[in-house]
């Protein structure tokens, strides 16, 4: 059995999606651009907050059972560089910036004009102030190790997240394209799930 605990998000913001939950007898992990769901695993609680409805997840496995999946090909992945987060130790505290309260922009008021969107310079407009700690790295999900900001893989005609494309294709996945050609649909296992395909 995989670890569906690698698919959830890993954050100071959206904090409900930092560990699985249960919704509609399924568990659910996912971090806001990658969903899976598995059959029900009681260890995990019903979610009690956010705006994920039953709708949706149903929609998504209905979509993924519908589509014609085909077994994933071998996609060569760009080359991992060592993580600037957290210095290649796959472990960081991040706390929300109490200046811009996340934003990672803060307005300004002179005498002559105002000034609005201006990078924090509390967190260097990233929202968030980094400390050594024993937190996940998110960026390179504990390895030490992540893909360039802007590196993409190519499947199936469409670009993907390569840090994605990676931890779903370990399982040895059946895949397809959505007919909105949006998302990625898999399945491995006993799991089901969607990825967001990147704008380009």
């Amino acid at each position: 059995m995989f670890d569906i605990t690698k698919y959830c998000g890993v954050g100071v913001y959206r904090t409900f999606l930092n560990k699985p939950f249960n919704l509609n007898n399924r568990t659910i992990a996912t971090n806001g651009f990658l969903l899976i769901c598995t059959p029900l695993q009681e260890q995990y609680s019903e979610l009690t907050t956010g705006n994920i409805k039953p709708e949706f997840i149903e929609k998504i496995v209905s979509e993924v059972n519908a589509a014609e999946l085909h077994p994933a090909l071998h996609v060569p992945l760009p080359e991992k560089h060592t993580c600037e987060d957290c210095n290649g130790k796959g472990q960081i505290t991040k706390t929300g910036c109490e200046e811009c309260c996340g934003q990672g922009e803060v307005d300004a008021e002179t005498n002559y004009n105002t000034y609005y969107g201006l990078d924090c310079k509390s967190c260097d407009g990233e929202g968030y102030i980094k400390k050594e700690g024993n937190d996940t790295c998110e960026d390179c999900f504990g390895s030490g190790e992540k893909y360039s900001l802007h590196a993409t893989v190519k499947v199936l005609g469409r670009s993907f997240n390569p840090k994605f494309i990676e931890l779903i294709y370990q399982n040895n996945p059946i895949v397809a394209i959505s007919k909105d050609r949006k998302k990625l649909l898999f399945k491995f296992d006993d799991a089901i799930g969607v990825l967001c395909a990147m704008e380009t």
